[in-house]
């Protein structure tokens, strides 16, 4: 694999759910907070930095949701791009969804998101792992909060107590 860590453009990829796809921003207006990361950084001149936005809404950390799992597609849509120096994790449905409580609301979109309960000692152990493999790659990791969801059907003490944890 040729080494890309001496181009001239260093990549920012950024691994989300739908905070990263831009949930409650306008469609097509691209205002999405990866977009405004982009624009801040070309503004800012200096050495030329792109941002590889690669969300996928309902998307997991460990476990598959709507797509396969972002530890699972790391490699392809993360290390790949060539010129990656910075990795950015933004991902928390994992633990929103695996504490959500079963109501007849919540029902029907819960059950695209089968499997074992994800734990905040989880999403530590994945966040351990993507960093030292984005190490190992060149790159440095960053983990982005994972933002509060009060108020939501999705909410419950038990997800907000393994949220505040990660």
């Amino acid at each position: 694999m040729p080494d890309h860590r001496k181009a001239t453009t260093k990549a920012i990829a950024v691994v989300g759910d739908s905070r990263v796809d831009g949930i409650g921003s306008t469609p097509g207006a691209d205002r999405r907070w990866t977009d405004l990361l982009a624009e801040r950084l070309a503004a800012r001149g200096g050495q030329t930095r792109c941002v590889i936005n690669q969300d996928i809404g309902g998307n997991r950390m460990p476990a598959d949701g709507i797509g396969t799992a972002a530890l699972a597609r790391f490699d392809r849509d993360i290390l790949a791009p060539p010129g990656l120096g910075h990795v950015v994790t933004a991902v928390g449905n994992d633990l929103v969804f695996s504490f959500a409580p079963h109501t007849e609301e919540t029902a029907g979109f819960l059950a695209m998101f089968p499997g074992a309960t994800v734990t905040a000692d989880d999403i530590i152990a994945a966040h351990l792992q993507w960093a030292a493999r984005a190490r190992a790659h060149g790159a440095k990791a960053y983990a982005a909060t994972i933002a509060p969801y009060g108020g939501t059907d999705m909410y419950s003490p038990e997800g907000d107590k393994a949220r505040e944890h990660v």
